[in-house]
């Protein structure tokens, strides 16, 4: 019966972390005067450091369902940060390109980023954060089972 206890704790301790990370950083981002979503960054940030991938690339990766990744894709392009070009053999095949907005973009919004991440492990030492995400991709691997 503890194991059971701990492990809803875990889940609420995960789920506020998140939470409370995608809602400071949401803040962030509308303080800095830039319209875009944690999840539109987290996009922009996988087509950034992987030109050309695809949507399904991206929905696998980011552990979100295709016609969701779509939805935000669609948006990203009206805003004029993507574009889509189809694959050569295989024209259902959709392929992901920053445009010069989205290159400038992730160039503005890159050290935001990464003075927010210093900010949340701020106290945290290498080696909590190490046994950290070992535990936390432990969790996702038996959750992925």
């Amino acid at each position: 019966m503890a194991d059971t206890k701990i492990n809803i704790a875990i889940d609420d301790v995960i789920a506020l972390a998140q939470c409370t990370f995608y809602r400071s950083l949401t803040r962030s981002f509308k303080d800095s005067g830039k319209n875009i979503t944690v999840e539109q960054w987290t996009m922009l940030k996988h087509i950034y450091e992987n030109k050309g991938i695809t949507q399904q690339a991206i929905a696998n990766c980011s552990n979100k369902d295709k016609h969701s990744v779509c939805r935000l894709i669609d948006n990203m392009q009206k805003q004029q940060w993507v574009v889509r070009m189809p694959d050569k053999a295989d024209k259902r095949i959709n392929h992901l390109y920053l445009t010069e907005q989205g290159k400038k973009l992730h160039k503005q919004l890159y050290d935001l980023v990464q003075n927010y991440k210093s900010k949340a492990v701020k106290g945290i030492s290498v080696t909590e954060l190490k046994a950290c995400s070992q535990i936390l991709n432990r969790v996702t691997a038996n959750m992925a089972r």
